[in-house]
């Protein structure tokens, strides 16, 4: 895993060439004949950096108006159990 100023991002390995292991990457979807291997490096990473970071997602968590509810977790949890 890499940290960035941030960000946090896992790093795939690089292929240099097609073969078997490449398909076990979540997400993959291009084979090397489709799209050059920079290409395909470039979009992963901007999707990486279009991902909200940590530090606004805890911000918007934390914008977001306390709610009463009804019955505590602990409550829900034991009937949730106890119906099974």
């Amino acid at each position: 895993m890499c940290a960035a100023p941030g960000f946090v991002f896992d790093l795939m390995p690089v292929c240099h060439r097609v073969s078997p292991d490449m398909t076990l990457y979540e997400g993959h979807t291009e084979s090397a004949a489709e799209v050059a291997q920079s290409e395909y490096i470039l979009r992963e990473v901007g999707k990486a950096l279009d991902r909200p970071t940590r530090g606004e997602v805890l911000e918007r968590l934390r914008a977001r108006p306390d709610r009463e509810l009804s019955r505590s977790p602990a409550e829900v949890i034991r009937a949730e159990r106890d119906a099974r």
